[in-house]
């Protein structure tokens, strides 16, 4: 699959728009670095999307047992809000777009759980269910939409 979006779908035309987003680890920004370099030809707007918040544990489980409380925050991945920080700055630096997951879901540091309807935006340690999803999105800048 990735052989044949690199080498044969990507470079077919020339896109209005190419979003990145994955599982992020530390150890990626080097290889995003030469992928931002090779996209940036055949796309008018890159946009790299950043890290998600992570708990240590399944979410819904520690939710129910201590709910809003403080215990929250003592089981998140501080490494995602570092990873979060790396990749901004390595967006800024190559002049691409970035969506910042956690400042989308934990704006100046509070941190949203769950959607108005009482839905869990995780269904697990980090990925979102969907109404989390629709959620997250329905939050991203404005800007994102006219791009």
């Amino acid at each position: 699959v990735h052989g044949y979006w690199f080498d044969t779908a990507l470079t077919s035309r020339h896109w209005q728009k190419v979003i990145l987003a994955a599982q992020w680890k530390a150890s990626d920004i080097e290889e995003l670095k030469a992928t931002v370099a090779w996209l940036k030809p055949h796309t008018d707007h890159l946009i790299l999307v950043g890290p998600s918040v992570e708990y240590h544990g399944i979410f819904p489980e520690l939710y129910a047992v201590h709910g809003e409380s403080g215990f929250l925050a003592q089981k998140m991945r501080s490494d995602r809000f570092e990873l979060n920080a790396a990749m901004q700055a390595f967006a800024a630096q190559e002049g691409i777009y970035y969506v910042s997951m956690t400042d989308t879901i934990c704006p100046q540091g509070s941190c949203v759980h769950t959607t108005p309807t009482g839905e869990y935006l995780h269904w697990d340690y980090g990925h979102l269910t969907l109404g989390g999803s629709l959620w997250v999105v329905q939050h991203w800048p404005a800007e994102f939409e006219h791009l």
